[in-house]
């Protein structure tokens, strides 16, 4: 009797590879998802409280050296708010990217899966016809040697 061989397996192993590696890229594309996000409220968190010194300074009618040097660091953290808002964008269209890709290699290997679940049933019912039919001639040859008698 013919074991059972799936010719797809090593597909099916390049396949499940391929899909670690992009559910690792997934999880690598959230923390810097994640990391971006916490810079900039840290950030933001740094101009309030430049804008808050700022006010005070304005209202104690400090040094205009002073207020100048605190401008020139809030509008220096607002460049850097501008940018690590892009790098949140584009990090979202990588995470999203990400998302798709993964989503399309878990339909590939469900598609491969399904296959070698069709072609395992398909050989089940192989070996029951086969186990059947030496059932059946087993049974056939007692029957014409007259074995059955006794």
């Amino acid at each position: 009797m013919r074991k059972f061989k799936y010719r797809l397996q090593g597909l099916e192993d390049i396949k499940g590879m391929e899909l670690d590696a992009l559910r690792q890229a997934y999880a690598a594309a959230q923390r810097e998802l994640r990391r971006c996000e916490q810079e900039l409220l840290n950030l933001r968190a740094a101009l309030d409280y430049t804008y808050s010194e700022l006010m005070e300074l304005r209202i104690a009618q400090a040094d205009p050296l002073i207020l100048l040097s605190l401008e020139s660091y809030a509008a220096a953290l607002r460049e850097q708010i501008r940018a690590v808002s892009q790098r949140i964008a584009d990090q979202r269209a990588s995470l999203q990217e990400a998302r798709d890709k993964l989503a399309q290699k878990r339909k590939e290997k469900k598609v491969l899966e399904k296959y070698r679940e069709r072609k395992l049933a398909d050989y089940r019912q192989y070996v029951e016809r086969e186990t059947q039919k030496e059932l059946d001639e087993t049974a056939a040859s007692i029957h014409l040697r007259g074995d059955h008698l006794g």
